[in-house]
């Protein structure tokens, strides 16, 4: 549907064509990865890249200078401990993060990502960064300040959606 067909649209027309638009745009980025940086995003679920990102940015942030506890990172993930507990216990298994006792009190453990895990991150944060560049080329400087500034109202939206549209159940209607 071109540009000038949806300015007639109706706002459900709108909304299933950016329905349509975004498993597209997530499809290309996928297959834009280089091979390297792909196969090793296979193994990982986005919660644990999350959680990835949350002990990186926490860590070198000064947050938690020597990695969040298990308590900080289910605070970040907006997750239950139990659930932040089974998260870590898989990014240690796929070695790309590890349990650290803190020196001074040895029984609070840090969660710190590995080498591995910081590697990963970084050359998937690089190859984000660039591929976005290439991708967002075509628009200018105020197409662009739009688009965030429009992604930004979204997000915002999302983060004080009602309970109702939390605990929506999906119907076949």
């Amino acid at each position: 549907m071109a540009l000038q067909a949806e300015r007639g649209a109706s706002r459900a027309d709108l909304i299933d064509r950016l329905l349509e638009l975004m498993p597209r745009a997530r499809r290309q980025f996928q297959a834009s990865l280089p091979e390297d940086v792909s196969t090793e995003l296979a193994n990982v679920t986005p919660h644990q890249f999350e959680a990835l990102h949350i002990l990186h940015r926490l860590r070198d942030g000064g947050e938690a200078p020597m990695g969040p506890t298990m308590n900080e990172l289910a605070r970040h993930q907006r997750c239950a401990l139990s659930t932040a507990t089974a998260l870590v216990d898989r990014l240690i298994r796929q070695g790309l993060a590890d349990r650290v006792s803190d020196p001074e009190d040895r029984r609070v453990v840090h969660i710190v990502p590995t080498e591995r895990g910081d590697g990963l991150l970084r050359r998937f944060t690089s190859t984000k960064h660039a591929m976005m560049v290439e991708l967002l080329a075509p628009l200018s400087d105020a197409e662009l300040t739009t688009l965030l500034r429009l992604l930004d109202k979204v997000a915002a939206a999302t983060a004080h959606a009602t309970p109702a549209l939390k605990t929506m159940e999906v119907g076949d209607d």
